[in-house]
């Protein structure tokens, strides 16, 4: 944390990578810790004795981290401007106008396969729920819900990049669509969406704004708890009568913070009853995409995590960045690669930040980060997963819209008789308004 603080003591910038990422990894990975010395207990599972040399990875990962990305900005800050990915503002407007399109279209699916589940599993738990409609309904659903968190990711990026402080009643009627609908699967990917178009639009911030922001999130918090009393109302009110604020307090420091968990179980296995990796789940996590892969190159680490603990349980499990750094690699294995994880994230950081940065940057450095933050707890093959889709699809989303925008283009310049070019860009010194 103390790199993270003095970071934050100099750059006053809460969303610089080396203070929201090591904060939030930190808190991920010790919530349990934080609880014991509160006078709670460790939950089941974890290995105590191992704890120490836990937290003391976790310390020299958030070092090596910071200085990766230090490393980048600092010879970024030497550099010139960034050579982003720049486009005429009439392909801009249509690739609004797309994504707008792709994500409702998304959203409206993801809606219709997670009532097909929840119709199937007949008020399950949400492990359940997902398998209960069969294989094909479960890969539809998680399909459905990564492509939909990166067509969101790109459309508020891009419009936080044209609208400049403008709320769009388009872009705020989906993000609240959106919300409902997580909040009735019990996900939460659409809290990383939201919190991205906040941030990205902080330069535009004014009190009106605020107080608006304010009133929004009320409303939907009553929208949804009604919602919930609603559907559940005689659990709602047994749990209100057994919970107390301890309960409260141990659910937000242990329920999302499964490294110490998982982590603590790795120290156990390898390399005494497991070998080390040396590598091959990186590589697997690569040639996973490729067609023709083995069913053993696309099997997450948490599907073997769970056969080797708990083999038979309905319940899910997931992973941890930093077990399978040290799966591969041993202790050495965790600075490694969180060194090169805050090089990526630096980089990706500088590019968006500089004046003239094309919205492209935002979009790339808003989805790495927000997924980064997933893929703490999860493995190297979500966090690959999850860059390729915005790579790709980012990419799909600038090919139709230059096509449609030029199809355009011809079609008006055919009815007056004039050229079809695209405007002239602007100057390079010329202020673009970049988020």
């Amino acid at each position: 944390m103390i790199p993270a603080l003095l970071v934050y003591r100099v750059r006053r910038d809460v969303i610089d990578p080396r203070v929201l990422f090591p904060v939030l990894y930190f808190l991920l990975t010790s919530g349990p810790v934080l609880w014991h010395l509160s006078g709670g207990a460790y939950y089941p599972g974890i290995e105590v004795e191992q704890v120490p040399d836990v937290l003391l990875s976790c310390a020299s990962g958030i070092v090596a981290f910071t200085i990766g990305a230090s490393l980048v900005l600092w010879r970024s800050s030497r550099g010139g401007r960034a050579g982003g990915l720049q486009h005429d503002p009439g392909i801009m407007q249509v690739a609004r106008v797309v994504l707008v399109v792709a994500s409702v279209t998304l959203l409206l699916a993801y809606g219709y396969v997670s009532w097909r589940m929840k119709q199937a599993s007949a008020g399950q738990l949400k492990t359940a729920m997902i398998t209960a409609g069969g294989p094909e309904l479960a890969r539809w659903y998680y399909f459905l819900s990564a492509g939909l968190f990166v067509a969101s990711t790109a459309l508020v990026a891009l419009d936080s990049y044209l609208a400049k402080g403008r709320r769009s009643p388009i872009i705020l009627g989906f993000l609240g669509l959106y919300l409902l609908v997580q909040t009735w699967n019990d996900e939460r990917e659409v809290a990383l969406v939201l919190g991205a178009w906040i941030l990205l639009n902080t330069r535009y911030w004014t009190r009106r704004f605020v107080l608006s922001l304010i009133l929004g999130v009320s409303v939907f918090v009553a929208t949804i708890a009604i919602v919930r009393a609603g559907q559940t109302s005689a659990d709602r009110a047994k749990l209100m009568e057994d919970q107390d604020i301890s309960d409260i307090a141990e659910s937000l420091l242990t329920r999302s913070s499964s490294n110490l968990f998982v982590f603590s179980k790795i120290l156990v296995w390898v390399p005494d009853e497991e070998p080390y990796r040396w590598g091959s789940t990186y590589a697997d996590s690569v040639l996973s995409f490729f067609p023709g892969a083995s069913d053993e190159r696309k099997r997450a680490l948490s599907d073997w995590f769970k056969s080797r603990y708990a083999p038979g349980s309905s319940s899910a499990y997931g992973f941890a960045m930093d077990a399978e750094a040290f799966m591969n690699f041993g202790w050495v294995g965790p600075p490694l690669v969180f060194f090169f994880w805050g090089a990526l994230l630096g980089w990706l950081y500088a590019r968006a930040r500089r004046p003239g940065a094309g919205w492209f940057n935002a979009f790339l450095w808003v989805l790495t980060t927000s997924y980064s933050i997933f893929a703490v707890r999860a493995d190297s093959r979500m966090l690959f997963k999850m860059v390729g889709y915005g790579l790709v699809g980012g990419s799909l989303v600038l090919m139709i819209s230059a096509l449609l925008a030029g199809s355009a283009r011809r079609a008006l310049a055919r009815r007056r008789g004039g050229s079809t070019a695209p405007p002239a860009p602007a100057p390079s010194g010329a202020k673009s308004g970049a988020s």
